[in-house]
């Protein structure tokens, strides 16, 4: 496993922010999906391992980034957190994961990087913590926010706050808009979405 060889590279990573920026490239060519999601803790220690190297070298790391290379180096950021937030165990084990992205420089890249977490979370049924998936939010585009983001929500207050949210940004108060909100919450609450033990937060 790469994390039989962490302690070998792990220097060289702290080092060398070229090595860093080829390791977290290389992740981007992994496909994170229902049918090959299993995280271990040894996985989760790497991949938390790897962020917090990256967060104290972030600003030279960004500075190296080929234009070619910034769709991979976006796709292993995504992996690496999200490897890391779906095993945390509490949320001080939440950090360096989205601030990293909140850190990049404002446009395109960041706006991709978030969105592509946020859909992934939610494609993947998983639950981040309510402080995570408000950070996520802030930096997606209004347009890009979908209703159907809400449902990462972990109970009935969450929903409600996240969907003030939405309101706000959208500024959508059409007839069309309620009734997709009225058909979410009932489709939600007909199947206990709140109060299933799967979608809860660790």
């Amino acid at each position: 496993s790469c994390f039989k060889y962490l302690s070998t590279i792990e220097n060289v990573l702290k080092q060398d922010p070229d090595a860093l920026n080829i390791l977290i490239r290389m992740f981007g060519l992994l496909s994170i999906n229902q049918e090959n999601l299993i995280i271990d803790r040894i996985s989760a220690i790497f991949a938390s391992t790897i962020l917090d190297i990256l967060s104290n070298k972030l600003d030279e790391v960004l500075t190296i980034i080929d234009e070619n290379d910034w769709i991979y180096f976006s796709q292993g950021l995504v992996a690496l957190i999200c490897v890391k937030l779906i095993d945390h165990r509490n949320e001080n084990e939440t950090c360096n994961t989205t601030d990293l992205i909140a850190r990049m420089p404002e446009g395109e890249q960041r706006d991709n990087a978030a969105f592509v977490l946020l859909d992934l979370f939610y494609q993947l049924q998983r639950r981040l913590p309510k402080n995570k998936v408000m950070e996520l939010y802030r930096l997606v585009k209004p347009d890009q926010f979908a209703l159907d983001y809400l449902e990462l929500a972990v109970s009935l207050e969450t929903y409600i706050d996240y969907l003030i949210y939405l309101l706000k940004i959208r500024q959508d108060t059409s007839d069309d808009m309620k009734d997709d909100i009225k058909n979410q919450l009932d489709k939600l609450l007909a199947k206990n979405h709140f109060s299933s033990k799967y979608l809860q937060e660790k």
